[in-house]
């Protein structure tokens, strides 16, 4: 005898409400990929403006000097200073904040999180086509024992069409000594070579729900303004002169910054 045709008919019904159960979704090692996921998006142009922007930073330890050189694809910018000087050489560069959308998209894929904000340069100029650049410029003069009081924002009053433009939001100043420190006391001369790819900084952009500061950690010199930027520093210290604290701007602890800072003690009598 055949069995009755609606237990035929409920086994079928079973078999493909499970189907419709796993549809939406495989499986992808230890994870779920679902056939709609979330991916992030430009959204709109929030602002767009200029900014004096840092293309080397120059710290230079009290008593002693450094010479730095920054390179990158088609030229490179270097100079020295003396005696506790800190300097920098800035150019002018276009930047612009966009919102990120998170958005659902079809078809299999992680889940992404997004940041508010994206930021992407504009039209940059080399430095030798900057009209109003600005080399060397002195954020303290020589003589001072710590680097404690540089400021983290600059001002250029020079010719050219930069005037009065606002830098970006940057730390060249000594906080602690986070990278150990150098003695020439009873000691010769000392001299210490530093290299670093990142010239980090914030851009504070003017919108209308009022100031967004953004942090350039991921936005650094080199990906995004200048192509294969690398720095290099040499700082010379004096014989028996003293001891220098040093704080490596590169590694914080109030990062973005590049380089090395200072605070100065003479030697024990």
């Amino acid at each position: 005898m055949r069995p009755p045709r609606r237990a035929f008919s409920l086994s079928i019904g079973i078999v493909f409400g499970l189907a419709l159960a796993v549809a939406p979704l495989i499986v992808a090692g230890d994870s779920l990929v679902f056939w709609e996921h979330y991916e992030c998006a430009t959204g709109t142009l929030l602002a767009s403006q200029f900014n004096w922007t840092p293309e080397l930073f120059e710290n230079a330890p009290y008593g002693g000097s450094v010479f730095a050189k920054a390179s990158f694809e088609g030229g490179w910018i270097s100079g020295e200073v003396l005696n506790g000087t800190a300097a920098l050489f800035f150019g002018q560069s276009e930047w612009n904040l966009t919102s990120v959308d998170r958005v659902l998209v079809s078809g299999p894929g992680p889940n992404q999180q997004c940041p508010p904000y994206e930021v992407t340069s504009g039209n940059e100029l080399a430095p030798w086509q900057q009209s109003g650049g600005c080399g060397g410029c002195r954020l303290l003069g020589p003589g001072n024992v710590s680097d404690a009081g540089v400021p983290t924002q600059f001002n250029i009053s020079i010719w050219g069409p930069g005037v009065g433009l606002t830098s970006v939001i940057f730390h060249d100043a000594f906080v602690e000594d986070n990278d150990g420190s150098v003695s020439t006391c009873g000691r010769p001369a000392t001299q210490v070579n530093l290299t670093s790819p990142n010239l980090d900084f914030q851009i504070p952009f003017e919108t209308s729900n009022g100031r967004v500061s953004v942090d350039s950690t991921q936005y650094n010199v080199g990906p995004n303004t200048l192509p294969g930027f690398l720095m290099n520093f040499t700082y010379d210290f004096p014989a028996n002169f003293g001891v220098w604290e040093i704080d490596n701007l590169t590694l914080g602890p109030d990062p973005p910054g590049s380089g090395l800072a200072f605070s100065y003690s003479p030697c024990p009598s």
